[in-house]
């Protein structure tokens, strides 16, 4: 959520864009499984938004974005921020979801291709 969050701060929230964000947030790149659970289970919670391949948060989040985006926080503080809002559990052991969905329309193969471009 943070990632996309920050990547459609910066302009249009691709796939490239929020694999950008996660790594400047956490020095790692999402993998497929990561991201395309993520996208699903953000969605299904109507937390995220995509068109046309561009994700951005819905609009009950942007009260929420507003504080975790603000200057000057932390990465620390805006990832505790979004698990809040989110209601997700602080220990990734603790989390119950596993990474097994998919997203519609991202395939390991796009997925790649946005990873190549990303290295570039």
């Amino acid at each position: 959520m943070l990632a996309i969050s920050l990547a459609n701060q910066r302009g249009p929230a691709t796939l490239e864009a929020i694999i950008a964000a996660g790594d400047e947030i956490n020095f790692s790149i999402f993998n497929f499984e990561e991201l395309a659970s993520g996208l699903v289970r953000l969605s299904e919670a109507r937390f995220v938004a995509e068109k046309s391949g561009t994700f951005y948060p819905a609009e009950n989040v942007r009260p929420y974005s507003e504080k975790y985006l603000s200057d000057g926080r932390s990465t620390d503080k805006r990832l505790e921020d979004v698990r809040e809002m989110l209601g997700a559990a602080a220990a990734p052991d603790d989390q119950p979801c596993k990474n097994n969905l998919r997203y519609s329309g991202l395939t390991k193969e796009k997925y790649e291709e946005v990873i190549i471009r990303y290295k570039g």
